[in-house]
């Protein structure tokens, strides 16, 4: 008898095994591709780790570095004057926008004799001599080491002042501006006033705000009634005192009372006319010769000598000045300036004759006169070979004198 024979398996579990056998192989190709992109993703993170690290380094060795710190703060400083800078040159162009008309243009170089009146702006040059005042309806604007022996006034507009400038005058506008290394006497302004670095002024009034940069001098006192914004250096002689605009419009007032003189107005057309400057030489050599008295007699108080009769003489002489009497005025002048020469050479050790010869040296000095002369023999220069010796700080040091002045004599004596 015949067995019966196995049965052939099923066509569909023979596909079923075929398809897991192939599942099976992709599973796993999957998983060695997988295994690749993970070593390849970890290798770059590895490499962009060490990067960061390497960068995160760096970082650190620049925040480290005193260099690199102080560098960073020359440049935070410098971006801090930039913007202040900024604001200053974009107040002037809004002043400056509408300008169309320039009353006078003095030139580079020019010397003249006699006070300037305008109801135009006012604009100067570099290295102009100015032997009497300045004033204006409108804007004055001086360059760089000019010398005013004056006052320099604007009634309605601004006073701009350019670097070692010297004004032995007041100055007064409605807004001041001085830039680096001017000297000037008193300033008063009725909106604002920035001084710039080392500078050197008398006193000081103010109904606006105040800007001083560094290692400003004032020599006498400052009063405000705006704000006040100081930088590092400045030196205040006198009192700082915040006061009312009321309170301080009087003391303006008051200080300037009796203290201008009647300029000579000269007219554009008259310039060329020969009595004129024959007129503001007499002129510009009488306000000259006040000038000196009154050096003269601030020495003589110093040294605690009497001026009593001196300081009349000045008086009667200004008063003739604002006559018109300008030889009167100049004869009285002569004689208490050499009424108190007198007295102050008296209190020297050195002989009279020796002192006053030097003195008499010093003048011949282009653009030094009779008190310059005396301060800077008081000042320690006893004769032409210790001035011609003498350095510019040397020459600073005597009061009176500044940065640009000083350059001027050194120049004048080579």
């Amino acid at each position: 008898m015949n067995e019966n024979p196995t049965p052939p398996a099923p066509k569909y579990k023979k596909n079923l095994t075929e398809k897991i056998q192939l599942l099976k192989k992709r599973l796993i190709q999957c998983q060695k591709e997988k295994n690749d992109i993970i070593n390849r993703t970890a290798t770059e993170l590895k490499s962009k780790e060490d990067k960061i690290a390497e960068l995160r380094s760096e970082l650190n060795e620049q925040k480290e570095s005193p260099e690199q710190m102080e560098f960073v703060d020359e440049l935070k400083e410098e971006k801090s004057a930039l913007k202040e800078e900024n604001k200053r040159l974009l107040r002037e162009l809004e002043r400056y926008k509408d300008q169309k008309k320039i009353g006078f243009n003095l030139p580079s170089g020019a010397e003249i004799r006699g006070d300037i009146d305008s109801n135009e702006t006012i604009q100067v040059e570099n290295n102009v001599k100015i032997l009497g005042s300045l004033m204006s309806s409108k804007d004055i604007i001086l360059g760089h080491e000019n010398q005013v022996t004056g006052d320099v006034i604007s009634e309605k507009g601004s006073v701009k002042i350019g670097n070692a400038c010297e004004v032995k005058g007041s100055i007064g506008g409605n807004e001041v501006l001085l830039a680096e290394g001017t000297t000037v006497g008193n300033i008063r302004s009725y909106e604002m006033i920035h001084i710039g670095k080392n500078c050197k002024v008398s006193n000081v009034y103010a109904l606006g705000d105040v800007e001083l940069e560094e290692d400003v001098e004032i020599k006498g006192s400052l009063e405000y009634a705006g704000d006040f914004d100081v930088s590092k250096g400045v030196k205040i002689t006198g009192s700082v005192i915040p006061c009312s605009k009321k309170e301080l419009k009087e003391k303006i007032s008051k200080s300037t009372e009796g203290t201008d003189f009647s300029p000579v107005i000269v007219k554009e057309e008259d310039k060329k006319q020969e009595v004129l400057k024959e007129k503001s030489k007499i002129i510009g050599s009488t306000k000259e010769k006040i000038d000196d008295l009154r050096g003269l007699i601030r020495s003589a108080r110093d040294e605690n000598v009497d001026i009593s009769q001196e300081r009349d003489l000045l008086g009667e002489g200004i008063t003739l000045y604002k006559q018109g009497k300008y030889k009167d005025a100049d004869q009285l002048l002569s004689n208490g300036h050499s009424k108190l020469e007198e007295k102050l050479t008296h209190l020297d050790k050195r002989p009279k004759d020796e002192k006053k010869k030097v003195i008499d040296d010093f003048t011949e000095v282009k653009g030094v006169g009779r008190s310059i002369a005396i301060k800077l023999y008081e000042g320690g220069f006893h004769s032409m070979e210790e001035l011609r010796n003498a350095s510019l700080e040397d020459l600073q040091q005597v009061e009176g004198i500044g940065e640009g002045f000083s350059k001027k004599i050194k120049e004048n004596l080579s």
